[in-house]
């Protein structure tokens, strides 16, 4: 259905941004990309986490950040949500640095993100998730 494919067109779009930061070492304000697909307290909560990376210079190295899976979550809504999905991403292969030392390896995290109307498209209005577990089925 139409909904559900701008939900994961808006995710892909997110996902790519927040590889591209995560490598770069955080953002101290929104890029206009994750303006374009994330608000609330989902654009509000990655923001801190960015923050907090370039505070503590800290980034990702190497391997790759994969989406593994991105699967349609019908009938599962919060607050202002019209669509949901479930996302499993893994970036284990590759190696988080702080202050150019190397930190350990990155994370896989799975997560259920919910997906409203504003200003006309979809954007990520928030999301619940479990960092460094296991994603369901991989």
């Amino acid at each position: 259905d139409a909904l559900y494919a701008e939900a994961e067109a808006v995710y892909r779009k997110f996902l790519a941004e927040d590889e591209r930061i995560f490598r770069q070492g955080g953002v101290s304000e929104p890029t206009p990309t994750l303006l374009d697909t994330a608000t609330g307290a989902f654009l509000e909560d990655s923001m801190e986490l960015y923050r907090t990376l370039k505070t503590e210079d800290r980034r990702l190295v190497g391997g790759e950040m994969k989406l593994v899976s991105l699967v349609r979550a019908p009938g599962i809504t919060k607050e202002a949500s019209l669509v949901s999905l479930r996302s499993c991403v893994d970036a284990r292969s590759a190696s988080v640095v702080v202050k150019g030392k190397n930190a350990g390896h990155g994370y896989q995290v799975e997560d259920l993100l919910y997906f409203g109307r504003v200003g006309g498209g979809l954007k990520i209005l928030g999301a619940d998730g479990k960092g460094d577990s296991e994603c369901a089925g991989s």
